[in-house]
């Protein structure tokens, strides 16, 4: 119930969902999403990618992925925005990333993921 930062209002059934108290809730900006946003001005469809990870709580307060510690926010932008990527000079941090996403049903929309192994693998 409070995974991912989220928070629950409960009110009484006589009260319209609209209460004063509810609308004063904001959503929190993250500072995966701040770091995205000022290191990659040009990119806006690579904020698509994260508002998605980061439902699924993969990012410490250091912006690393806590299942793969050795991953940095910087590096899966370089993995995703890479077109060049071949198999040869594959890293498999990555590929085990990728297939991490993968096997918890991660689908991220296809225009924000240039590299193609990517596409393949989470698109």
């Amino acid at each position: 119930m409070f995974s991912n930062g989220e928070q629950f209002v409960i009110h009484k059934a006589s009260q319209t969902c609209a209460a004063d108290g509810i609308a004063d809730i904001q959503p929190q900006h993250s500072s995966v999403q701040a770091f995205v946003k000022e290191t990659y001005p040009k990119q806006k469809h690579l904020v698509l990618i994260f508002d998605i990870l980061e439902k699924h709580n993969l990012f410490d307060d250091n912006l690393f992925c806590i299942p793969f510690p050795n991953i940095h926010v910087a590096d899966m932008c370089a993995f995703f925005l890479n077109r060049f990527y071949k198999n040869d000079n594959a890293d498999g941090r990555y590929i085990k990333f990728c297939k991490f996403l993968q096997k918890k049903g991660v689908k991220l929309p296809k225009i924000s993921i240039k590299n193609p192994y990517a596409q393949k693998l989470l698109c």
